[in-house]
């Protein structure tokens, strides 16, 4: 009787060791340390080979964008909010200081070029001076490359010279303005009657003027005869532009012979100065 109560006490004493025997189960209460080397919860898994270490900062290698709102590491925080943006220029609050030649948010801008100065007192709007090879407004266009500079005159603007525009600035329309010397619209070779409008062919029309007595074809114009105008192409077929500087008029042409004489039979056709011909006139 004594030899069976010894056994059955050393069969509890095996059981109770047994049970709490931390080993002999994968499943224990540990968490898994994520950096150890050890497999602390007894899952057979080692640090990030544990799923319980999945979204670990040791574990994810992934670098935080600082700027994005996402949590791009894993870590539970997302951008300035995570050590690791410390010294993201967005996070360290750093600000731009205008006029000390030094990046001090360390975004790659100094001063007046630093967008976060553009309201500075230190950084005045500047206007682009378009011949002294500097980016004076500094929005990195120099003198002609920069587009505030497309209507200066020392930029080149080139003269077209049959649009009876001032294209170039210099106060000189088209065929008056010597850079259309050699064009071809105001060396037309060919001779064009400025009242039957023979030669030309629609859109054109023939005019003529002091530099071309002779006729020339150009893109017809439509200023109505007696209506203000700035030069003869202005003023529609058969017409040309006539009169003060503040005060021309188109007028219909006529031939001084009288072979063709003007509509309006209380005006008379008259030589002018304008048109620089002997054969044609114009009406007043």
């Amino acid at each position: 009787m004594k030899i069976l109560s010894s056994l059955t006490i050393l069969l509890f004493a095996l059981f109770l060791t047994t049970a709490c025997d931390d080993n002999s189960s994968g499943n224990n209460s540990n968490d898994e340390i994520c950096d150890n080397g050890t497999d602390d919860d007894g899952d057979s898994f080692v640090d990030c080979d544990d799923q319980d270490c999945l979204n670990h900062q040791f574990c994810n290698l992934t670098d935080e964008i600082c700027d994005d709102t996402f949590d791009n590491d894993g870590d539970g925080v997302s951008d300035c909010d995570d050590p690791d943006c410390v010294d993201f220029p967005a996070c360290s609050g750093t600000q731009e200081i205008c006029d000390d030649l030094i990046d001090n948010d360390d975004d790659g801008d100094v001063d007046c070029d630093d967008l976060d100065c553009i309201e500075s007192p230190d950084c005045p709007m500047m206007m682009e001076i378009c011949d002294d090879t500097i980016d004076n407004d500094g929005d990195g266009d120099v003198d002609c490359d920069d587009a505030d500079c497309f209507m200066n005159p020392i930029c080149g603007m080139v003269e077209i010279c049959d649009n009876r525009q001032d294209d170039d600035g210099d106060g000189d329309i088209d065929c008056n303005d010597a850079d259309c010397a050699l064009d071809p619209a105001c060396n037309i070779t060919m001779v064009c009657d400025p009242i039957t409008q023979t030669v030309c062919v629609d859109p054109e029309a023939c005019y003529i003027d002091a530099q071309n007595p002779e006729g020339y074809c150009v893109t017809a114009g439509t200023v109505p005869i007696g209506s203000q105008c700035t030069i003869g192409t202005d003023c529609v077929p058969g017409a040309t532009c006539t009169g003060q500087q503040n005060n021309r008029i188109c007028r219909e042409l006529c031939m001084l012979d009288g072979s063709v004489d003007c509509t309006d039979t209380n005006l008379n056709c008259n030589q002018s100065m304008t048109l620089g011909s002997d054969v044609y006139g114009v009406c007043r």
